[in-house]
């Protein structure tokens, strides 16, 4: 294995190709998992693409709220191994869901008896994660699941972005 600063305490494995040889992606890795270790919503933010930012303000501010919260709470052994999965079709969308931008790869990040799914795009410059956008029966499904079915709310606790 190759050795790269931080990721000598990573056990990576790679899955489907090479892709680990470009320092973006291992530079990526290395602030997702240090993003979720240090629970910083804000430097996970930053990791996050600019589109899904876009797709998921205004009405589904709430949906990336809980996202950051669910993966904040993620506790990350020190060593978490990670393999990469290029995606072969390039198109995931259903019926709730869309992507603004489509991811290419999937990292798995397991810890322990967890394993994370990490969808990932390459940008001009880096490596980011991009998320699914809920349309409405999305949204709808996600606010039943999370008791909000009867109203709209943006989750005043949950401030993570500035406006």
């Amino acid at each position: 294995m190759a050795h790269f600063g931080f990721f000598s305490r990573l056990l990576i494995i790679a899955i489907g190709g090479n892709a680990f040889a470009q320092p973006s992606l291992n530079t990526f890795l290395e602030k997702w998992v240090q993003a979720v270790q240090d629970k910083d919503p804000a430097a996970y933010r930053a990791l996050i693409h600019p589109a899904s930012k876009a797709c998921l303000a205004g009405e589904k501010q709430d949906f990336m709220s809980r996202h950051i919260q669910t993966r904040l709470s993620t506790s990350l052994q020190v060593a978490p191994q990670i393999s990469l999965t290029p995606l072969a079709n390039n198109k995931m969308t259903s019926e709730l869901f869309s992507y603004a931008v489509q991811p290419t790869h999937v990292a798995a990040i397991k810890s322990g008896p967890q394993t994370i799914a990490v969808g990932v795009a390459r940008t001009k410059h880096q490596w980011v994660e991009v998320l699914p956008c809920p349309n409405g029966g999305g949204l709808k499904q996600l606010r039943l699941q999370w008791g909000l079915a009867d109203r709209f709310s943006p989750l005043a606790s949950l401030h993570f972005f500035p406006k």
